[in-house]
């Protein structure tokens, strides 16, 4: 591996995103899959692959299916083909967890935005047909249709608002800290709930976030810790403070029930409040990237608040 020399450029097909401008996000570049879009980059090679031959014909059957005019990620590594689509992959999962994040804060919070590479999610409804002596009937698995996330010059000043072009940036680094490492997990965990199917598992995930960010290493997690540290950083006043504690707590206990096999039953309300909360303490620590270098002097930063 060390002695391969010949870099290798991977265009993966994102689905869910629309798109009038390029943009970096971590180690990939997002583009449109047009002519225009891909002169003077390795891709302007598939636009004059002959046509005669049956790989031609092939590749370009695909590149009609899942090529033209559909959102990239292009990734470039020195390494076997093999190994480039393997990291292009894993690169792009990590680049796509910040903009799943970031859609909750750009449209309704209870918007279904799917985002995502074609294996990580469904995006068709699934039909299911109901038969009986009197009727039959049609059901679909979901509400309406699934928004694209649609991206353009203003929406990108909105995501550096929000942060994503900080942990863009983290996601660049060989050697992030370890508060960044935490926030890119939180990250992580919140996206993951946004691909869960089972609201249960969804509500789990958004707890873990909370968990990565205010449980330090190698201890247990401690529900009047979380929730003393979430109303701590997301409102000044006592009162207000006091009910996001008491939310955070009731919220941990739920956790508590579902993950040791209780009948917890999660209501929507109760799902959208928590991805507010955990999208809301996502944005105060992004804001605080050069505040702290890891997780144990900002829980000390947070003991202090409790001190005042």
């Amino acid at each position: 591996m060390e002695s391969y020399k010949i870099e290798e450029t991977v265009y993966l097909h994102i689905k869910g995103i629309g798109l009038d401008t390029d943009f970096n996000l971590g180690n990939i570049t997002i583009l449109k899959a047009t002519e225009s879009n891909l002169k003077n980059r390795p891709a302007e090679k598939l636009l004059k692959r002959r046509k005669e031959d049956y790989f031609g014909q092939v590749l370009n059957k695909n590149m009609e299916n899942d090529f033209w005019g559909a959102a990239l990620s292009e990734y470039k590594v020195v390494a076997e083909p093999q190994r480039a689509f393997e990291r292009a992959k894993d690169e792009t999962r990590r680049a796509l967890e910040i903009l799943r994040f970031a859609s909750k804060s750009i449209y309704p919070i209870d918007d279904d935005i799917r985002i995502g590479l074609e294996d990580e999610q469904s995006y068709s409804s699934k039909v299911a047909f109901i038969v009986s002596d009197k009727r039959i009937s049609l059901k679909k698995d979901s509400e309406g249709t699934f928004k694209s996330f649609e991206i353009n010059s203003e929406v990108k000043k909105k995501l550096e608002e929000i942060g994503v072009f900080v942990l863009s940036d983290i996601l660049k680094k060989k050697n992030a800290t370890d508060y960044e490492e935490a926030l890119l997990r939180a990250v992580h965990w919140f996206s993951s709930a946004l691909l869960q199917s089972e609201l249960e598992n969804a509500f789990l995930s958004m707890i873990i976030a909370l968990e990565t960010l205010f449980t330090a290493k190698d201890r247990d997690p401690i529900a009047t810790t979380i929730a003393e540290g979430v109303a701590l950083l997301l409102s000044e006043e006592l009162e207000t403070r006091k009910k996001i504690k008491k939310a955070v707590k009731y919220y941990y206990g739920m956790r508590n029930g579902i993950s040791h096999g209780g009948k917890e039953n999660v209501m929507e309300s109760e799902y959208f409040r928590l991805m507010d909360i955990v999208r809301s303490i996502i944005m105060k620590l992004t804001e605080r990237i050069n505040d702290f270098s890891d997780r144990i002097s900002f829980l000390d930063w947070i003991e202090d608040l409790k001190l005042r």
